[in-house]
Parts: structure tokens; sequence; C-alpha cells
């Protein structure tokens, strides 16, 4: 059976044989709602060095999780290709994969070319503020500083949390980008203290945000973020390299905001948690 590339994987097809290297996984949930998860999603790459998103629904999803390990090499057969989404595009791509219950997945032995065991799709700094394409991007960074969490006000009387880490980039442009909401309450600050300094780190599937002038680059997670400290890749060294002065990263305090609850914050404008998403954090702190 021929393989397919994953170059030539067109959408409304089914792909009888591809090859390919599982980059990383996540679970997708629905952005009003950390407690439920949409869907099951990952990125993959084949030898080519040509990248594609997947997506496993909640009903396979045990059919499958327990045999997809990152950096793993598989065979997959009978998967069908749909075309890809509009808006929030993690892998530039003319398609998708989608798993359903008949494929085939094996784990396979490489022995071939050298492959990539990471797929990334990195934005420069000067790109970032016309970065407006429906694409998401990809940030490798130095990790100059964190912003304790603040809060933030939402519409329906809800409080937000968002947490800023401080970039710099390898021409020490400085850049920000700002978690919100379940991503602020599940990231463990105890990782930090294990990596080796200087820490760099990749952001997946940011949002670009609109930003003034006078201001730092700005950058929002989305539902499909994921953060990776120090990983293997060659630009780390590259980083590590001109940051190799570092010998820690500051943690700044959070701003004074408001009590806690409604009271305290009426006079602030009320905004939804997709308008957070869109928000330029420089411009809006409590």
């Amino acid at each position: 059976m021929e393989i397919t590339p994953v170059s030539a994987t067109q959408p409304f097809q089914q792909v009888a044989k591809i090859q390919v290297r599982l980059c990383r996984i996540w679970k997708t949930k629905y952005q009003n709602d950390e407690n439920e998860v949409k869907s099951v999603d990952c990125v993959m790459v084949d030898v080519q060095g040509t990248g594609i998103r997947a997506m496993i629904e909640l009903r396979i999803e045990p059919l499958f999780m327990p045999k997809l390990i990152p950096s793993t090499f598989y065979e997959i057969q009978e998967i069908v290709a749909v075309r890809n989404r509009k808006f929030n595009i993690v892998v530039s791509h003319e398609a998708m994969l989608e798993f359903r219950r008949n494929i085939k997945v094996k784990e396979n032995e490489y022995d071939g070319p050298a492959m990539p065991i990471h797929f990334f799709n990195f934005i420069k700094y000067e790109n970032i503020a016309a970065s407006n394409d429906g694409q998401l991007k990809d940030v490798i960074e130095y990790l100059e500083g964190i912003q304790q969490v603040q809060r933030h006000s939402c519409k329906r009387n809800q409080i937000e949390d968002k947490m800023e880490f401080i970039l710099m980039d390898d021409r020490k442009n400085k850049a920000r980008v700002t978690l919100w909401a379940s991503y602020v309450r599940t990231f463990d600050q105890q990782i930090l203290q294990a990596q080796s300094h200087p820490i760099i780190v990749v952001f997946t599937s940011v949002k670009p945000t609109d930003f003034q002038g006078g201001n730092i680059p700005s950058l929002n997670n989305s539902n499909s973020t994921m953060i990776l400290f120090n990983p293997e890749i060659r630009l780390v060294a590259h980083y590590k390299q001109i940051f190799s002065s570092s010998t820690g990263i500051k943690i700044l305090p959070s701003l004074p905001s408001p009590n806690a609850g409604v009271g305290g914050i009426q006079h602030l404008q009320k905004k939804s948690l997709e308008e957070l998403l869109l928000l330029n954090p420089n411009d809006n702190q409590v």
C-alpha cells in the first residue's frame, strides 16, 4: 500500500496510509466551560517535514488515547481528511485529519532520514501586529519575567484570572503572552524551578492582538495553546547562547485589583471571554 505524503493530503478523501510522528497532543475545551472537553487534537509531521492537525472525537477517544504518545512514529491507515478550519488554524494546511472508529494505528520503529520531533509555526517579532489571517501562531522566546495572577471583569458578573509572561526574542525585542481563565488556574509554577537557566519557552497556538505604538506586541492563549519549556529543538541552543548570562526570571507582583466580588468592579466594562482573548493586556488591566 502506497504511503501518501502529508503535503499531498486533500480534503474529502480517505487516506490509505500515512507515516507520521506525533508531535503534540492536547484536549480542546469549550471556551466558556473549562470542565467540558470538546475534542482531543494533535499535530503530526511526516518525513518531509510537513505538518497536519488531526482530531479525535470524544466518543472514540478511549480507542486511541492509550496508543498515542508524543515523539512516537506511527503508520495510520484509512484515516479521513476533511477541510481545515477557517479560523483559529493550528497548522497551515488545506486539510486536517479525523480519526474514525475503523482506522488502524500502528506504532513503528523509524530508521529513515532525520525526522522532526516537533512541528511549529513560529512568527517573527515584526510580524506579530500584522498577523490577522485566522491562523494561530507559535512563538519561541527567552522568558524574562512573569507577572502574577490578576483579575479581570467579564460579562455575566464573572471575574477571570489572567497571568502575563514577559518575553524577549533573539534581538532583545520584548513581547508579552497572556494566559486567561483555566490556563492560569492549571499552570504549575513549580515546573519553572526544575528548568535550567536561561529558560526558553515555546507557546503554541497563540493569538496576536492589536497594540498601540507605545506598547510591546501582545498575544493571548487560545484553547489549543501548549507551553513547552526548553524543548529539544535547535533554536533553543541559539537562544541559550544569547541569554547565557541569565540567572533567573523576574517575578513581578500583581497590579492592585479591586476587592473580590462584583461590587468593586461595576465601573468596568464587562466583556465575554471571547472578547477578552482579543484584548491587548497592556491596555486592559484592573
